[in-house]
Parts: structure tokens; C-alpha cells; sequence
């Protein structure tokens, strides 16, 4: 019986063409109950952790894929986080008076941090929000950046996220014939996955979207792999954040409230710090 939080991954037979198909619940529910999100923005950012878990089963890692956007729309940050055992988190921000009738992400970045474990250096992909659609400004980097043609179709509900994709890998030692067959191939494939309705990602199981989608096609299907919530928050990543405030602004807030409380944007657990802690932080005790 399949999990209610996973992801599975299929190829075309005797193709360079691979797929991805991420359902998402209990994890959805996880991060969209953290705050009282506007159901504009719960869809939003239930697309966004569906094309994470996606784009982080393309790309060997040991870490953080992280996607990120920052832009002048009604939604002014959206974040996304995925390891290598696919744990996620995610968490949305939004203007106060915001109106969701046009653009809901309006202009600006998103960017694509790969973020490996036990080194400071990164690979970041940069992209200009062109679309308020996240699977066409992420098809568009694919494009232009990777030079790996990928189509994402993503939909989400108030209870569930889903997505779909389908990513043409670079095929070796191919003559002009073949390489122009499997053009076709994937054109092929791209019309057959395009005909999917959002009602059919939500209501739909893997094998039955394929079989809808891609009946007549060979494929190799690969076994289910968990989906779960995981925060990686921890005192001492709080108190790294604690020691951007200024000791002076600190102990200001003691003597108010006698003690200094954080609260982690993305799994609302509390971290409170009395003066000895205080103390201890700024003497180099902790």
C-alpha cells in the first residue's frame, strides 16, 4: 500500500528520459499548519516543496537543496529545503495587506542553493521570475542554464501537494538519426504528460497517472521513497542568531522580559536564553 508522503521515479525504456511523480500530505500539512497561510498562498507553497522534492531527486547530493525567492509581489519570500533522504521544510511570508487578484510573486529572484554537508562551498543557480507560474520560471533555468529540457506540472490543494516531472538527460554517442528520434520521442512524451488536469494529480496514485498518461509506453517503475518533515533547527544554530542582535539590544530585552525567546520560522519551536545564558554567549562560555 503506498505512503501518503513519497516520491517515485520511472524511465522511459531504451530512452534518455527519466521522470519523477512526489504526493505529499502529511508533509504538506506539517509545514502549511505552522502559520495561518491565505489559501492563495498554501497553494503556492505547496507547489514550491513539490518541485523541490522533484529537482532534489535529479541531483546527487549529500546536503541541502535549497529554493529560495525573494520578490516585490504579494508573496515577498517563499524557502524551500530538501536533503539527500528527502526531510523538508518550507515556509512563506506575505504582506500584510496583500491582494492576490494579479501577480502573486511579482518580480525578482529565486534562486537554487545546493548546499553540501561538511563544506562552505555552494552552487547556486540564479533565476528572474519571468512567470507567477513556479514550473515555467524553473523549466526556463533548466533550459538555459543545465541545457536539460524538464517539464514540471504541479498542483496543490488545502490538504495535499503533487508534481510531476519529466527531464530529457544528455544521450551519448548518438548519430543525427537517433538524436533527431529521440527529440521526437520526448515531444511525444510532452504531449502525452501535458494532457494531465490538476483534478487527476490530486486524486490520482503513481501507477494510475502512468498508466493514464503513458500507457503505451515501456516503462521501468522504482520503488516508493519516503517524503518527511524534518527541521534542522538546534540552540546553537539560535544562538549563532542571537549573536547578530548586539549585546546592548540583548540585555535591554532582559532586564524588560528576563529572558530572550526565538522562534524558528519554519517548525515554531521556542529557544529561550535567561542572562546566564546571555552571559556565558558573550564571554565565549558557549
Amino acid at each position: 500500500m503506498s505512503q501518503t508522503d513519497y516520491l517515485q521515479r520511472f524511465l522511459f525504456e531504451h530512452h534518455a528520459i527519466r521522470g519523477e511523480l512526489v504526493f505529499l500530505r502529511d508533509v504538506f500539512q506539517t509545514i502549511t499548519t505552522q502559520r495561518d497561510y491565505p489559501p492563495e498562498v498554501k497553494t503556492l507553497l505547496g507547489h514550491a516543496i513539490a518541485a523541490t522534492a522533484l529537482l532534489s531527486a535529479t541531483i546527487k547530493y549529500n546536503g541541502s537543496l535549497i529554493l529560495q525567492a525573494q520578490t516585490t509581489g504579494p508573496v515577498n519570500l517563499l524557502v524551500t529545503q530538501c536533503d539527500q533522504n528527502l526531510n523538508m521544510r518550507a515556509l512563506a511570508k506575505w504582506q500584510d495587506d496583500a491582494h492576490f487578484a494579479h501577480r502573486i510573486l511579482g518580480d525578482g529572484q529565486m534562486v537554487i542553493t545546493i548546499s553540501p554537508d561538511n563544506t562552505t562551498e555552494r552552487y547556486q543557480g540564479v533565476i528572474n521570475l519571468s512567470s507567477d507560474r513556479l514550473n515555467e520560471n524553473l523549466e526556463s533555468y533548466f533550459e538555459r542554464s543545465e541545457q536539460l529540457p524538464t517539464r514540471l506540472w504541479l498542483a496543490a490543494n488545502q490538504n495535499q501537494a503533487v508534481g510531476l516531472l519529466i527531464q530529457k538527460m544528455p544521450s551519448l554517442n548518438q548519430g543525427e538519426q537517433a538524436a533527431g528520434t529521440e527529440w521526437e520521442y520526448w515531444e511525444h512524451l510532452h504531449i502525452l504528460a501535458n494532457t494531465i488536469t490538476e483534478t487527476e494529480l490530486l486524486s490520482l496514485d503513481a501507477m494510475n497517472i502512468l498508466h493514464r498518461l503513458f500507457h503505451e509506453e515501456d516503462i521501468r517503475l522504482y520503488e516508493e521513497e519516503p517524503v518527511t518533515f524534518k527541521c534542522k533547527c538546534d540552540k546553537h544554530k539560535m544562538i549563532q542568531a542571537l549573536k547578530t542582535m548586539s549585546e546592548a539590544e540583548i540585555r535591554d530585552i532582559l532586564r524588560t522580559h528576563h529572558v530572550v525567546e526565538i522562534t524558528c520560522d519554519f517548525c515554531n519551536n521556542h529557544y529561550a536564553f535567561n542572562t546566564q545564558d546571555v552571559d556565558e554567549i558573550f564571554s565565549g562560555g558557549i
